[in-house]
């Protein structure tokens, strides 16, 4: 009876093991492949036609492919091709737990769905089928498909681990972190990675050998003021970050470590989205109007210049992740790039000019 009992769960392990690795060289199949649609330029802002007539709450993009994922409501998702916004797929629905982060293969071809703070889908977005889903992770960090892996934390104790998709395992990473918010690609080859929490960020550079996959410090940054934006933008051509730190910007230079400091204060909202390698797109808050004013911010110049015609708007701006561009949701959703400006001003005389 106890060797019945035996056989039936190594069968049983060895079956789940079987399937777990089977997913998982899907996955790794799927990373592989070209893009799913091609990443194209946005131009001016366009309207793109409205989702199955229900709102958009967030958008997921990637840094190779012309593929988003919005969240249409607090459970479900749709994949979609841009800018023509014409739909690929619908998604597995997370009811009842629901979801606001999305992390899209460079390739556009899976995405990575965090399930209230234990549990990570992956789906095919070009199907809408489920791949895998675990309990072993509690926050995605985001791919190195160069290597067949991912950046993530265990759920056990919060350490910096890497899902290895050719061998289906969920290993902790050489450079003990815990606890960590975001992490940035930096470059693909080598596969590098900034990881960071608060006023702490390390450059990770990443390789797989015959023994597996191995990390190494590159670099580490100190900061005065902490990353309080969900991940920085990566600007001028890789060299700087810039994300909100409160209610302020900062941009820190990767090659020398200097930081610098914007004191935007209650003038700019907390949403900005990347135009190119030296300019966002932010805004700021008109209480007499009731609405916001967009406005191209040059970190090279520190200068604003508003964007014409100028417009007060009632939408929101929400980041293209790993790309150029924006999009916004108001009754309607629409995607650009190409900003129009009238003549830039300084930020501090802007700012000096402002009442209170």
């Amino acid at each position: 009876m106890k060797t019945n009992i035996f056989i039936a769960l190594l069968c049983y392990s060895i079956i789940g093991c079987s399937e777990k690795l089977s997913v998982n060289l899907r996955v790794d199949d799927l990373i592989f492949q070209p893009s799913l649609h091609p990443l194209t330029p946005l131009g001016s802002l366009a309207e793109i036609p409205t989702i199955d007539g229900k709102t958009v709450f967030s958008v997921h993009t990637s840094s190779r492919s012309g593929v988003a994922v919005l969240k249409i409501n607090s459970f479900e998702f749709i994949s979609i091709e841009i800018p023509s916004g014409k739909k690929i797929a619908d998604m597995p629905s997370t009811r009842p737990f629901g979801s606001d982060d999305v992390f899209l293969s460079p390739n556009g071809r899976v995405a990575a769905i965090e399930i209230s703070n234990n549990t990570v889908i992956f789906v095919d977005t070009e199907s809408g089928k489920k791949l895998w889903e675990t309990r072993d992770i509690n926050e995605f960090y985001t791919w190195l498909p160069e290597i067949s892996a991912a950046l993530v934390s265990d759920s056990k104790n919060s350490t910096l681990s890497y899902i290895d998709f050719k061998t289906a395992k969920i290993e902790p990473h050489a450079i003990s972190l815990r606890y960590q918010s975001w992490a940035l690609p930096v470059s693909n080859s080598p596969p590098r990675v900034l990881v960071g929490s608060n006023d702490t960020f390390s450059l990770i550079e990443h390789e797989r050998n015959p023994e597996g996959i191995k990390g190494s410090v590159i670099k580490e940054f100190h900061t005065q003021h902490r990353v309080s934006s969900a991940t920085p933008a990566l600007m001028l051509g890789g060299k700087a970050i810039v994300s909100k730190t409160s209610s302020n910007f900062m941009m820190v230079n990767l090659e020398s470590g200097k930081e610098t400091f914007w004191a935007t204060g209650e003038f700019l909202t907390s949403h900005y989205a990347k135009l190119s390698e030296n300019t966002l797109l932010v805004e700021s808050f008109e209480p007499k109007f009731h609405g916001n004013k967009p406005w191209v911010f040059n970190i090279e110049k520190s200068t604003l210049s508003p964007v014409e015609p100028q417009i007060i708007t009632h939408g929101m701006i929400f980041e293209l992740t790993g790309r150029t561009g924006f999009m916004r949701s108001d009754s309607k959703l629409w995607f650009g790039e190409e900003q129009k400006v009238g003549t830039p001003v300084s930020f501090d005389s802007l700012l000096a000019r402002r009442p209170g």
